[in-house]
């Protein structure tokens, strides 16, 4: 029943992870203790024994204390729990008990598995547990110090952690030998090459041709120089959880002798003997087991041999023999009676059938009422009697059975530690490392070498393990899952941009990189495919065992103190395990498995005394270890440090997989992963060849186990029930044998009994379902064809390099000399092959050796190159096709070739390139007898040139040859000569240029015609007169001050025998082409362009016919210098056209680019505005606008309006930028009234409130009409003279004609007494005071006022006084109060200053300007980039405040503000105040000047603002000492000084004026009156909601339409939010209809356009705001209610 206890307990994959595990009888002992009194135990206090050790203990009678043996824990050192609740954290961070990797990935997932006890269900569901719970209430923890080559060592605290960039890549040789006398394991410096394929560098290193680690079971290696894996791991959050080791319980040995006392103790305790005391000699406890070991070697009647077996000298103990006789007979026969009697068997034999209470005697099975005892640890009950001993009494305390009591010792596990961040573990291992070298007097250990540091670890780790009087505790911090707790290198999927996180030594990557057979597995696997951390303190150990399912498995350490490994070879695996069982063959009887719990070490001196063979290494920083398959390994870690390790498989592992897989069917271990499954996974998805090489053996072993083991089970089914047909199944659930947990993937059997859920596998049918095959099933995944039929296909490719070496060896036995193509085709399909034969490597090196021959037979060998075609005149520098370029340094001579051709024939191989070579000397004697013929002939006979095509062809034949026969050359200069001399002849007195002349020189040298030759000599002679008009022609082109069109042609017409540059005459023919043309064009132009021929037009155009094509084509002819007639006229009429525009601009006083413009726009305002028609209506002008809509009212403007728009007379009307006057509805453009907003409600105009208008009239600027009339009426200028009209001239007559017109109609409306003639007085004008201007009136003088020229008034009825006409605007001004004088402020007359002697027209008066400063700041915040703000230049962190003038974003603790949520009211940064000329209210602003190369050193000397702005020259410096802490210095880069007014000389300057009302002129409206609003800090919430409220409804809004859109006020009109990006400005009032309650028709038709003064903002693109750009005022909000249907999709109308 002990064993079934075991099953349930679970184990940890490694020494630190396995929990001590606690029995139920444990539990139920912690209950007694918790409630009975302390006893006094003889025990060290704080000891680790199991708890069920220590109940046993408990029962013992109390005797005085012996010595207590020396106790050190690392967990006195502090008690980290990081700032996270211990409690939750030790809910939340259970151990993690398993038995292999797989059992942890099944009690994740929640896998098949026996049923955990009660006590180990996880706790109910608590949300403080959740991770980010956790996380939240973390401390922030400070980051580890790693020892890097540029980092210093801290003052304080533990020293640097070391790293890879400070521990040396190699090691001095050793100069004594290593402790236990083991040897290296092998050390790998991998070149970059070699470490590109991590996988294929390590299977080098396994082979026995490579660097055969696998006979060392471990191997280290050492990256390339340069090559570092990042940490990746968050310190922040990283929390991982320890294990607590006792040192010396991990050897077997001493775990023995430990049981060993623990179950004498307690049998003794059971027998009622009270408290075992054990006897002391040399101040120590006798050893009970090893004065068992003793008697069993010397027998009971020589106690002076034991003694001295045991170390003890009568000399000095004189009872040592006496002593420890009375001990045995005591304690250990008695013990070893009862030992005896239970393994034989005489104990009363326990009925193995279920009971279902505690009150039935498991050996009688009787119910009686006689007493009954329970045991602890199986739960089951006995009588005193059926106990064996027997029992007089019940005991008191806990009882253990007989059965349980001799497997004491299968509980052994290790405690939970503390949780744990780096930090906090680091500091507790530097405490530790302190605290041990101070006790074991290690006073030079700062002065060791990290070598000798590193021995006398590893000899202390081995004494303490040995050592009964020390028991020092010890954490390690392992298996940490990387998915979970973070990874420690970088990932693809946390830091893609790393170089690290693609690499192969990745071992987030290595287990699934092409070459590992892991990667065929479908799910991950945590520990096998995703990496553990392990993280080590001084003297933490793993303990021996070997990986699971015999895998490769590769460790990396980031950092930290060495760690010290042994290993094993797997061929020694069964070795040791032997050995292991011979030195403690207890442990292995009570639990089989021992070595898969990874719970037991053992000396190396222990191993190598039992003969196997162990080898170490030690690992440093940036160093990976490599265990080989099957191989044990152990080790130490030295201080602290972290590692990550993972596991992959190579093709080699695959056999040893299949044992592992047996093993664990053997101690009915389930397995990780299904190795069958592994193999059809690898067969389906990998097609290679070189894969069928290693995979083929696997796979048939296994198609043969299943094929025989289904039959097996079908003939058993079959003779119990026939007709049974196999049942397909695929499932993914992964299927276990109920009996030796293997998993079963291909096929298992299942049974149809009643209540039986459970599965076989074929091997254990009997074992599960019982003898009876009726009710089998067996369910298969793959049939019997997939697996026969996959197993022949890897046959067949695995076969495949037998097959090539039989075809290899028939070829060469046929072929005495074989082709060189067949070998190559042969090395080609080896070459394919995984496995090469050996026959491979001798066809490539007799491949290699052929090789140079054949390259020299090519030098010899060419294609064939077509025949080429005939001469034509393009081609006659062409004498013969080109041959392919040859290398100079080859030897090409036909004595080569005849060498070549004679050693062919005795190669061992044949080739075509061989044979090729006697065609090529046969070719090569043919030519040279055809050459021959050819070269007798004389080249300048008549008759040679019929001879040319064929001499040709021969020459083609002999330049395929590729091979240097010497009449090649000479064949091909005797062409040559017959073609030249052929073509000069046939030019005869033709015309040639310089170049072809030069070409035919260069061609009669190349055939060696000599220079005194006729025909050469009549060459020379043509280049001589192309010389002489070549220089004729550039004196021409190039310095002639005026070129004609007859001189051009004369050139050209040069004699045939002149021999000119081609370039020259080509650019002399275009010029006398382009000056051809040029002459139709002038021609063409000067017609066109006559006034006599001119359509008589008037219309004025914005463009003058021809005048740009004039211009064009007379910078053209300028600039090519060539005389053509009628073009200065043409020139001329330009001059007058630009003559009368400046004239005109002169008197308009326009400069710059565009005054044609500027005079056409002042041109059209005068027509507009200067109307006769418009005064004889006696009415005003058209409305403003008009009713284009069909909504019932009309809002704004007011419907009974009908006036003239604005002073500019436009018919437009922008009502977002137009204000209307009060009085008279007139509406005025906000621009032409040169303000900057806004004026007031209740304004009125200047024609309304006469006292604004003498403002208007200082900033009237208008001109006289006489300069006008007299340049219209200059006969250089009238039209029939003119060949370019200028585009103004029609309007300016025309407006000069509505200007005399308009004075007319005013004189008329005096005439016909519609206007007083009292305005008509001389000398004093005169109207009535109290009589205001009627409308018409105040219409004319709008008018008037609006023209940009004085209008004269112009008629009978005008008194004539000195010659002086009135303007209709000084007549009019009495009527308005004002004397006439009033409009002479700015009136321009050029035409008077023109005539009275002076330079010109005087300025008008400037007002002055401040000075204007630039800061550094406007810089920094205008280049600063997407993600950073304020003047810091640092990105958001979290408090941040926006300016609401400039728009930019600041931190508030930068702009010195503590709270932002007071800003209630608008906010400006120190720049946007000293714009506005406020003070920043939360700091001291000051500026300190930076645009003068001489600083003053003074730091408290800054910029006086006020004296500054008045400076004309530089910055006035002051000095200002810092009142406030909070100071905010800003940086003149750049100052404009300020510029004084100036005043014209003709009249006094003029003081400013304002009114009664206190308007301001008309350049500088005044603002609009606020309405006092009491403060914002006031006012409450509902105050300003209700306030809000009752402005919307006095402006029109409605209650209906607040509830049922989001209605608002921003200061100037009535706002709609329709959506987020989309609103509606309806102006300041509105009116609804009747039918229209809720305002929803208004919206619509605002939307679609229909309403002239609603404006629709809409999004537009995003753009970079300017850094001075305001913000929009934000809007008044009064509610937020839902869009209804009807408004969501308004129509789209373009902004």
């Amino acid at each position: 029943m002990l064993m079934q206890a075991f099953t349930r307990l679970t184990f940890a994959s490694s020494l630190v992870t396995q929990p001590r595990a606690l029995s139920r009888a444990a539990m139920g002992a912690l209950v007694d203790l918790n409630q009975a009194p302390p006893l006094t135990i003889k025990e060290e206090e704080g000891s680790r024994a199991t708890p069920a050790a220590a109940h046993r203990r408990s029962t013992v009678s109390t005797r005085p204390a012996r010595k207590l043996p020396a106790y050190v824990s690392c967990r006195d050192l502090g008690h980290f729990i990081d700032g996270v609740d211990a409690s939750v954290l030790q809910e939340d961070e259970a151990p993690s008990k398993r038995r292999s990797k797989k059992h942890a990935l099944q009690a994740l997932s929640g896998g098949a598995g026996d049923s955990p006890p009660e006590s180990s269900l996880p706790p109910p569901p608590n949300p403080l547990r959740h991770a980010t719970r956790k996380v939240s209430r973390m401390t922030c923890t400070p980051p580890l110090v790693f020892d890097t080559s540029t980092s210093s060592r801290p003052m304080h605290g533990p020293p640097p952690i070391p790293t890879g960039a400070t521990t040396p890549r190699s090691m001095a040789p050793r100069t004594q030998p290593r402790l236990f006398g083991l040897e290296e394991a092998p050390t790998f410096y991998p070149t970059w090459d070699e470490f590109n394929d991590p996988l294929k560098y390590i299977e080098w290193t396994a082979r026995p041709d490579g660097g055969n680690g696998v006979a060392y079971g471990i191997a280290k290696i050492v990256p390339p120089e340069g090559w570092h894996m990042d940490f990746s791991v968050d310190q922040s959050t990283f929390r991982f959880r320890t294990r607590v080791q006792r040192l010396n319980e991990l050897s077997a040995e001493r775990r023995v002798a430990q049981n060993y006392i623990e179950q004498l103790e307690q049998f003794h305790a059971q027998q009622g003997h009270g408290r075992v005391y054990i006897p002391q000699l040399c101040h120590r406890p006798v050893d009970l087991y090893a004065l068992k070991h003793a008697v069993n070697v010397h027998g009971t009647n020589a106690w002076e041999r034991v003694a001295h077996l045991l170390g003890y000298d009568e000399g000095d103990v004189p009872k040592c023999a006496s002593v420890l006789e009375s001990a045995y007979t005591r304690l250990v026969e008695p013990f070893e009676a009862f030992l005896s009697r239970t393994r034989a068997g005489d104990t009363p034999a326990v009925s193995h059938v279920p009971f279902k209470a505690a009150d039935t005697c498991s050996v009688c099975q009787d119910e009686s009422s006689s007493p009954l005892i329970t045991c602890v640890e199986c739960e089951r009950a006995y009588h005193l009697a059926c106990v064996t001993p027997t029992l007089s009494q019940v005991p008191r305390g806990v009882w253990v059975c007989p059965t349980c009591l001799v497997h004491t010792g299968g509980d052994f596990g290790f405690e939970d530690g503390e949780t744990h961040s780096l930090y906090s573990f680091w500091q507790r291992c530097h405490a530790f490392e302190q605290i041990w070298a101070e006790r074991a007097g290690w006073d030079d250990w700062h002065s060791l070498t990290l070598s000798e540091r590193e021995d006398r670890v590893e000899a202390e780790f081995w004494r303490l393990v040995h050592c009964m009087d020390e028991h020092v505790d010890v954490e390690y911090g392992a298996d940490v899952h990387s998915t979970t707790h973070g990874h420690a290198s970088p990932t693809m999927e946390s830091d893609p941009l790393n170089v690290y996180a693609r690499s192969g030594w990745n071992l987030n990557n290595m287990p699934i990189l092409a070459d590992s057979l892991l990667r065929y597995i479908r799910s991950e696997i945590s520990g096998m495919t995703a990496p553990w951390i392990y993280i080590g303190m001084m003297f933490s150990a793993f303990c021996w065992h070997n990986e699971d399912h015999y895998t490769y498995s590769i460790n990396y350490q980031h950092w930290g103190a060495t760690k010290t490994w042994y290993g094993v070879p797997g061929a020694d695996a069964e070795a040791f395990e032997a050995a292991m069982e011979r030195i403690a063959p207890e442990l292995f009887a009570a639990c089989p498995d021992l070595l898969l719990q990874l719970v037991t070490m053992m000396s190396p001196a222990l191993a190598r005394r039992e003969g196997v063979r162990m080898y170490a290494c030690n690992q440093r920083p940036n160093e990976f270890v490599v265990t080989y398959p099957k191989a044990y390994h152990s080790g130490l870690n030295q201080g602290f440090n972290l590692n990550e390790a993972v596991n992959f498989a190579l093709p080699d592992w695959v056999m040893d997989g299949l044992a592992c897989v047996r093993r664990y069917q053997k101690h009915a271990r389930q397995p990780v992963f299904s190795h069958d499954e592994l193999l059809v996974s690898i067969a389906l998805h990998n097609q290679q060849l070189h894969t069928a090489a290693w995979l083929h053996p696997a796979f048939e072993d296994m198609v043969q186990r299943e094929i025989h083991g289904r039959d097996r089970v079908r003939s058993l089914i079959r003779a119990a029930v026939s007709g049974v047909e196999d049942e397909p199944f695929d499932d993914d659930t992964e299927i276990a044998c109920a009996h030796c947990k293997t998993l079963c993937y291909l096929s298992h059997v299942v049974s149809t009994a009643a209540n039986s859920t459970a599965a076989a596998c074929l091997s254990h049918a009997e074992q599960v379902h019982g003898t009876q095959a009726a009710g089998w099933t067996l369910r298969v995944r793959h049939p019997d064809t997939f697996l026969t039929s996959h197993a022949s296909r890897l046959a067949e490719r695995a076969a495949a390099p037998v097959a090539w070496q039989q075809r290899v060896r028939r070829f060469l036995v046929q072929h005495p000399r074989p082709p060189l193509r067949m070998l190559r085709g042969l090395v080609q399909e080896g070459q394919k092959i995984a496995m090469a034969p050996p026959e491979l490597d001798q066809l490539e090196r007799f491949i290699k050796r052929a090789e140079p021959w054949i390259e020299h037979a090519r030098i010899f060998l060419s294609k064939r190159q077509a025949k080429p075609g005939r001469r034509t005149k393009d081609s006659r520098r062409r004498t013969s096709p080109s041959p392919p370029p040859m290398a100079a340094d080859v030897d090409r001579s036909p004595e080569a070739l005849l060498a070549l051709q004679q050693r062919a024939a005795s190669l061992p191989f044949e080739a075509p390139e061989l044979q090729q070579l006697d065609a090529v000397v046969d070719q090569m004697h043919a030519f040279s007898v055809q050459a021959a013929a050819y070269l007798d002939r004389d080249p300048e006979a008549r008759e040679s040139m019929s001879y040319v095509d064929e001499a040709e062809r021969i020459l083609a034949q002999g330049q395929l040859l590729h091979v240097h026969i010497p009449q090649v050359h000479a064949l091909q200069q005797w062409i040559a000569h017959v073609r030249w001399f052929a073509e000069v002849h046939g030019i005869g007195e033709g015309f040639l240029t310089r170049d072809e002349v030069h070409e035919l020189e260069q061609e009669a040298d190349a055939c060696g015609i000599v220079s005194t030759h006729p025909m050469r000599e009549a060459l020379s002679q043509r280049l001589r007169l192309g010389a002489a008009w070549d220089e004729k022609a550039m004196q021409l082109l190039h310095h002639a001050p005026s070129i004609t069109l007859d001189s051009l042609r004369a050139l050209l017409d040069a004699p045939p025998d002149a021999a000119t540059s081609s370039e020259i005459r080509k650019r002399v023919s275009a010029l006398e082409h382009k000056a051809a043309q040029w002459h139709e064009a002038v021609a063409t132009l000067h017609q066109r362009t006559h006034p006599a021929d001119r359509h008589t037009t008037v219309d004025a155009t914005d463009t003058v016919p021809y005048l740009a094509e004039a211009r064009q084509l007379l910078d053209e002819i300028r600039a090519a210098r060539v005389h053509v007639l009628n073009a200065d006229v043409i020139e001329a009429a330009i001059i007058v056209h630009d003559q009368w525009n400046d004239e005109l601009a002169r008197i308009l006083q326009l400069t710059g680019s565009d005054t044609v413009d500027e005079a056409r726009v002042l041109c059209e305002r005068t027509i507009r505005t200067a109307q006769a028609d418009a005064i004889n209506m006696r009415v005003g002008d058209e409305p403003t606008y008009e009713p284009i809509y069909s909504y019932p009212p009309v809002p704004y403007p007011p419907p009974r309006s009908a006036v003239p728009p604005c002073l500019c007379f436009e018919a437009r009307t922008d009502r977002a930028a137009s204000v209307t006057c009060a009085k008279c509805f007139t509406v005025y453009h906000v621009r032409c009234l040169d303000r900057k907003a806004k004026p007031p409600l209740g304004w009125q105009c200047a024609f309304c409130d006469t006292s604004q208008l003498k403002s208007w009239l200082s900033h009237r600027r208008a001109f006289s009409q006489l300069p006008l009339v007299a340049l219209l009426q200059n006969p250089k200028y009238q039209r029939d003279q003119l060949r370019f009209v200028p585009s103004n001239h029609a309007r300016l007559q025309a407006a000069m004609r509505a200007t005399v017109e308009f004075g007319v109609a005013v004189s008329m409306q005096f005439r016909g007494g519609h206007l007083p003639e009292s305005l008509l007085a001389r000398p004093t004008p005169y109207y009535p005071s109290n009589t205001p201007p009627t409308p018409q009136l105040r219409h004319m003088a709008r008018r008037a006022f609006a023209c940009p020229f004085n209008i004269l008034l112009i008629g009978d009825t005008v008194p004539q006084q000195n010659q002086h006409v009135p303007t209709v605007l000084d007549v009019f001004l009495p009527a308005f109060h004002l004397s006439s004088k009033n409009s002479k402020a700015k009136r321009v007359n050029p035409q008077q200053d023109s005539t009275d002697g002076k330079s010109g027209p005087q300025a008008p008066r400037k007002r002055a300007k401040r000075a204007r400063f630039m800061f550094r700041e406007e810089s920094v915040l205008a280049s600063l980039r997407p993600d950073t703000y304020c003047l810091c230049a640092a990105p958001d962190n979290g408090t941040m405040v926006q300016c609401d003038r400039c728009s930019h974003w600041f931190h508030s603790a930068c702009m010195f503000i503590d709270d932002p949520a007071i800003l209630r009211d608008k906010w400006y940064c120190p720049v946007c105040c000293f714009r506005l000329r406020i003070k920043y209210p939360h700091a001291e602003v000051k500026i300190r000047d930076m645009t003068r190369s001489v600083q003053d050193s003074s730091s408290d000397l800054f910029v006086d603002i006020v004296a500054s702005l008045k400076s004309q020259a530089h910055p006035i410096l002051k000095r200002q000492l810092s009142l406030s802490p909070k100071c905010i210095i800003l940086h003149l880069c750049e100052f404009e000084p300020a510029i004084p007014a100036t005043e014209t000389t003709s009249q006094p300057a003029t003081k400013r004026v304002r009114t009664d009302n206190n308007v301001e002129p008309l350049a500088h409206p005044p603002p609009a009156p606020k309405p006092f609003v009491p403060k914002p800090d006031l006012l409450s919430e509902e105050e300003r909601h209700r306030m809000g409220r009752s402005n919307l409804l006095r402006r029109g809004v409605s209650e209906s339409m607040m509830q049922t859109y989001s209605m608002g006020w921003n200061g100037e009109s009535i706002v709609c939010q329709i959506t987020r990006e989309c609103h509606i400005l309806l102006g300041p009032y509105i009116a609804l209809a009747q039918d229209d309650p809720n305002g929803t028709r208004l919206l619509r038709m605002a939307l679609d356009g229909l309403i002239p003064w609603a404006t629709v903002v809409r999004p537009t693109p995003w753009t970079a705001p300017a850094s001075t750009s305001p913000s929009l005022p934000p809007l008044a909000r009064i509610t937020q209610p839902t869009i209804p249907p009807t408004m969501e999709n308004p129509p789209h109308t373009p902004s």
